[in-house]
């Protein structure tokens, strides 16, 4: 074993570590009044793995989203251990744990350092941000498609290495797992664009046989690598969208103005980043009052 190999597995030994003492308390926490109920532990469609069930969830929105393999998890530990808070609050403990060094070995592979990568996502595992995520059992959905996107972006970077198809078609896979959890990765092809743009020049794949450094052609083969996941994104965002739709879950504009929108849109961004920089208070639903100027 190479010193670098043991620098990478002991960061990662370092990394849980520091995850299992920050989140050691969470695996003997309850369930709480918010969701929970709703999809867990009075959803009559997790109790049993059936025919029916199974059809109702790949086929029906519920809670106004098509998010079947969240719904999938559940099925499958209530069936372990029923309703024991314990082993939900551990699947999604360790969920969070392994996109966290999914995320440490990719930007290894991006950027060739360790220490950097290493900072990056202990700080990024840490941040008490995380912690709703995390110790929320209803929140499994925003895991599970982090895991997938953090899969997806591993395989990705292992294709423009290698240029061998199969990560390519892997990739591919895990990103559609990763919307069929939650349709929050939808802008992730976004990210692959900039890596492609930025870093694109290094890989082979991307600069073989192009002529004079033609950038023309040099979109032209970023363009035809991205466009399978860009339809995924929009074929699959397209249920939830229809079915807020029809149950009338998307409003008018606050005091009926997009602009006003666009104001208060700017406001919830400033927030964001304050909480990103200075964590407190930590609440779970945060307010912020309509901006018209």
């Amino acid at each position: 074993m190479t010193n670098r190999n043991k620098k990478i597995i002991l960061s990662s030994l370092l990394i849980i570590l520091f995850l299992t003492i920050a989140y050691q308390k969470t695996f003997f926490y309850s369930f709480t009044k918010y969701d929970d109920p709703e999809y867990v532990t009075n959803n009559p469609y997790i109790k049993e793995i059936n025919i029916e069930n199974l059809k109702f969830i790949f086929t029906e929105q519920f809670g106004s989203n098509y998010h079947p393999l969240h719904l999938i998890s559940y099925m499958i530990e209530y069936n372990i251990w029923k309703l024991n808070p314990f082993g939900f609050h551990l699947i999604n403990f360790l969920l969070f744990s392994i996109s966290a060094l999914i995320i440490f070995y990719t930007l290894i592979l991006l950027i060739g350092s360790i220490i950097l990568p290493f900072f990056v996502v202990s700080i990024f595992a840490l941040h008490p941000t995380h912690v709703e995520v995390v110790t929320w059992i209803a929140a499994r959905n925003s895991l599970l498609s982090f895991f997938f996107a953090s899969i997806s972006w591993l395989f990705f970077l292992l294709f423009l290495k290698s240029e061998k198809k199969r990560f390519y078609y892997f990739s591919l896979v895990a990103f559609i797992l990763g919307m069929l959890s939650k349709i929050v990765i939808f802008c992730f092809p976004v990210l692959l664009l900039l890596i492609l743009f930025f870093y694109g020049d290094q890989f082979r794949i991307i600069t073989h046989n192009l002529k004079n450094n033609n950038m023309w052609n040099f979109l032209k083969k970023i363009f035809l690598i991205l466009l399978p996941f860009f339809i995924i994104a929009i074929l699959l965002t397209l249920p939830t969208c229809f079915s807020r739709s029809s149950q009338s879950t998307i409003k008018e504009y606050p005091m009926g103005s997009g602009f006003y929108m666009f104001l208060t849109q700017i406001r919830i961004y400033v927030k964001y980043l304050k909480i990103l920089v200075w964590p407190n208070p930590l609440v779970l639903i945060y307010s912020v009052k309509p901006s018209t100027t």
